[in-house]
């Protein structure tokens, strides 16, 4: 989380005229069947969060050339505020923590990117997420990112390092970045 993983998505997608971006943040599950306080004390940072079935079946409907309807994610209620029609796109790029700790979708991908950065570098872009987009205060993302984030990244993000086709620094000018991935595409 705060690596740029969906900073460099977003420079592709710039790049590579034709194609779209998800994000598997907008697959988190829905928790409306729950009280807010309840929902504001799950453990998003976890593989179990993210509805990785409902993203494997996109991206195959995706690859296929067919439409999808997208979930859309509301951050402030831990929620799905609803869905939007998105229509495919050559190639389809998909960025989140988890997508190297399931074999269902790393089979719906060709090219798989780990955006690595140092934590203190995470942390901060994270704060700055966090407080400016999603409602959360400093305090509250500083405790969180001690108690489940930086677990998370040890327990299931780190072992994508190794196992990805291309290691990308998550501090470089993206420039460089979106330059080292058309080379491998």
């Amino acid at each position: 989380s705060g690596s740029g993983k969906s900073h460099l998505a977003r420079a592709l997608q710039t790049a590579l005229p034709g194609s779209i971006a998800i994000a598997a943040d907008d697959y988190y599950v829905d928790l409306a069947h729950l009280p807010l306080e309840q929902r504001r004390r799950n453990d998003f940072d976890r593989p179990e969060a993210i509805d990785h079935a409902l993203l494997t079946t996109h991206l195959g409907e995706l690859g296929a050339g067919r439409a999808v309807e997208m979930p859309v994610y509301d951050f402030s209620t831990h929620t799905r505020s609803g869905s939007r029609l998105v229509d495919p796109g050559d190639p389809v790029l998909v960025e989140g923590l988890f997508l190297m700790c399931w074999p269902d979708v790393l089979a719906e991908i060709d090219l798989t990117v780990y955006v690595d950065a140092p934590v203190e570098v995470c942390l901060a872009r994270r704060i700055e997420r966090d407080v400016t987009e999603r409602g959360r205060t400093e305090a509250f993302v500083r405790r969180q990112y001690e108690e489940t984030v930086l677990p998370a990244r040890a327990r299931y993000v780190e072992a994508g390092r190794a196992a990805a086709d291309l290691v990308i620094d998550g501090t470089a000018p993206v420039d460089q970045a979106v330059e080292a991935v058309l080379a491998r595409l």
